[in-house]
């Protein structure tokens, strides 16, 4: 019985399942309660779910370890691992070699992102598949888009602090004023990201900027108490 397992629900991974004809579709029920609200016949239901963070298939006797960190990039995205192989999936998550796309992808729970990688972490692993840009990963790679991501936290959240925030020229257009905050705090995180990691991770002086954006929403109204040892 072939098996098509469903990463996360957007439809530039998963959008092709159909080809696959006389599959059964795999994934977690969050990411099927997601694909039920707005029916697709591009993306059926998968007929097999699991809830929870973890699920064992195993196919012609390999094992393929299903787990879910919780929220992150999108709730129900898991991580692929199969440990014959040495091999950790988890899409949308690190762009080997590169800085993250805009926000993660429009990151539904932008805490749970650090916590993902240290999920793929706690793995024995060689090889590492994103699902974008260029090339497959290694170990390496996720760890380098761990420590970008741990900059962008600490130097975001200093400069939250750092930057006054002041009322706008009209003080019934509360909207200009963050407007303003939000660009000083973003444009100075960025520079400090772009200085230390434009040769290192391609890319990182496009997206940055409205990626740091969304950190600074995040940790406002997520508000994630992340221990100090996490952030290192």
């Amino acid at each position: 019985m072939p098996y098509v397992i469903l990463t996360h629900d957007h439809y530039d991974h998963i959008g092709a399942a159909t080809k696959f004809a006389g599959a059964k579709l795999v994934a977690h029920e969050l990411t099927a309660q997601l694909l039920s609200v707005y029916p697709d016949p591009e993306r059926p239901i998968p007929a097999i779910t699991f809830s929870g963070g973890h699920h064992t298939l195993t196919v012609g006797g390999e094992r393929f370890e299903l787990i879910y960190p919780g929220p992150n990039h999108e709730t129900g995205n898991i991580i692929v691992y199969v440990p014959q192989e040495k091999l950790a999936v988890m899409t949308d998550l690190v762009m080997p070699g590169w800085v993250p796309y805009r926000a993660w992808g429009n990151a539904d729970h932008l805490p749970g992102i650090l916590k993902a990688h240290d999920a793929l972490l706690e793995l024995d692993f060689d090889t590492y598949v994103g699902g974008h840009v260029y090339r497959t990963g290694t170990r390496r790679d996720v760890e380098q888009s761990r420590a970008y991501l741990v900059d962008l936290l600490n130097w975001t959240k200093e400069e939250m602090s750092a930057v006054p925030f002041k009322p706008a020229a009209e003080p019934a257009n509360v909207w200009a004023a963050q407007k303003v905050w939000l660009d000083q705090v973003a444009t100075r995180v960025t520079a400090r990201l772009v200085a230390k990691w434009k040769d290192t991770l391609a890319g990182a002086d496009t997206f940055t900027h409205d990626t740091v954006s969304t950190a600074i929403v995040s940790l406002s109204t997520d508000a994630p108490k992340i221990p100090p040892e996490s952030l290192k």
